[in-house]
Parts: structure tokens; C-alpha cells; sequence
């Protein structure tokens, strides 16, 4: 598979996971978008090809589609916190009010919270989230993609039928 032909795949679906899943309303879907990124460069990749794509093909663009759309979640995600103007130490004050948290879990993410480093540090954990489950649920929907949108092929029509006769071998008229 030429590398050409996948970059148009690729970038649609990096684009679709890496917006869709930076955008609060609809992050709580993120494995499914990303699923569905996957999915859609491998059906753009056949609907390129007139020849039927492999799965591996399929995987391969859902992988470089999963690790572009978290690049595009980290750059999305970072506009969406400074035109919101975020504040960290809401963020993380928010998460010490889950039931049953442990007190030295309260400690650590106070702690964090006060260094000037949290939004960083925040923002690089979920990179790191987001390319993990990019890379596998992306494949995951590459290869779905590949093996429901695959190309059927034709069949190869049988070869003729030759019979022999006085003079050699004729095909028969069927």
C-alpha cells in the first residue's frame, strides 16, 4: 500500500477522533469516536483503491489515524482550555470530591495542584491517555472498517472447455 494513497484517510480520521473527542459535550464517547475514526480512514482507504484492502491495511491507517487525532486532541484541547480561561485548581478540586478517595490521594493532588506545573502535567497525562487508546482502539477500527467495507471480488469465470477432436483440440460450443 502506497503511503500516498493513506494520507487522506489518515488525516480524516485523525481529524474526526482528535476533534470529536476534545470537545467536553462529547468526550464521555471518546472510545467511540475513536473507534469510529479508525473505521472511516479504512473505508475511505477502499473507497481509494479498486483493488479489495487487506486488514492490515485497514489496522495500519486506523493506527496513524488514532496517534494523529491525539496530536489534534492535545492542540484542541489546550484552545478549548485557554478560551474557557480553565482553571486547574478547579479541575482538581473537582476530582477530590469523588466518594471514598483516599486521604493521601487528597495530599498528592493538592500538592500538584499548587505547583505551577499542573495544567502541564495535566495536559501531558492525558496525551499520553489519549495515544494509548488512540493506537488501540483506532487499529481496532481499522480493521472493522477493513472487513466490512472490504471490496468484493469477482469471481474468476471458469476457463474453457476444450474438447479433441480429428484435427486437435477445439473448445467446445456450449
Amino acid at each position: 500500500m502506497k503511503a500516498r494513497s493513506m494520507l487522506v484517510p489518515v488525516l480524516s480520521g485523525g481529524v474526526l477522533i482528535g476533534v470529536m473527542s476534545a470537545l467536553p459535550f462529547v468526550k464521555v464517547c471518546c472510545c467511540l469516536w475513536i473507534l469510529g475514526g479508525g473505521a472511516i480512514a479504512a473505508f475511505l482507504l477502499q473507497a481509494n483503491d479498486e483493488n479489495p484492502i487487506t486488514l492490515g491495511d485497514g489496522a495500519l491507517v486506523g493506527l496513524f489515524s488514532g496517534l494523529l487525532g491525539a496530536v489534534i486532541d492535545l492542540v484542541v484541547s489546550i484552545s478549548i482550555h485557554l478560551v474557557r480561561g480553565m482553571d486547574v485548581q478547579d479541575e482538581l478540586s473537582q476530582v477530590t470530591q469523588f466518594p471514598n478517595m483516599p486521604p493521601e490521594m487528597v495530599d498528592a493532588i493538592a500538592r500538584i495542584g499548587s505547583s505551577g506545573f499542573a495544567a502541564v502535567l495535566l495536559m501531558g497525562i492525558g496525551f499520553i491517555m489519549m495515544l494509548m487508546l488512540g493506537a488501540i482502539f483506532s487499529t481496532l477500527g481499522g480493521l472493522l472498517g477493513a472487513f466490512f467495507f472490504k471490496k468484493k471480488v469477482a469471481p474468476v469465470p471458469p476457463p474453457p472447455t476444450f474438447t479433441t477432436g480429428t484435427g486437435g483440440a477445439f473448445p467446445s460450443e456450449q
